[in-house]
Formats: C-alpha cells, sequence, structure tokens
C-alpha cells in the first residue's frame, strides 16, 4: 500500500515541475511586453528564475 503513495505523490511531482516550466513558456511573451525586457536579458531572468525554482524545491 506505501508504495502506491509513493507512486501518486512521485506523478504530481512529476507533473508539478512539468507545468511550471510549460507556464513559464507561456508566461515569457507577456512578461517582455509588460516590462519591456528583450532577449538579451533573457537569460539571465531564465537563470533567475531556475535559482528561485531550485532553491524553493521546484
Amino acid at each position: 500500500m506505501k508504495n502506491r503513495w509513493l507512486i501518486a505523490l512521485s506523478a504530481v511531482g512529476i507533473h508539478l515541475s512539468i507545468g511550471s516550466v510549460y507556464a513559464w513558456s507561456n508566461f515569457t511573451n507577456p512578461l517582455k511586453q509588460l516590462f519591456g525586457w528583450s532577449d538579451q536579458s533573457e537569460g539571465r531572468k531564465s537563470e533567475t528564475f531556475a535559482r528561485f525554482g531550485a532553491a524553493y524545491g521546484q
């Protein structure tokens, strides 16, 4: 019975991880327009987002 819960919780964690990447890809263009970001600064923002996610367990 414990293995079933472990599999279910693992699947939820994977789906949350995939969902956060999908959400970021959808919000990138509206955020660029709203804040006036250029493509040259995109790498820096992606790095910040990745560090934030790693720090808070995404």
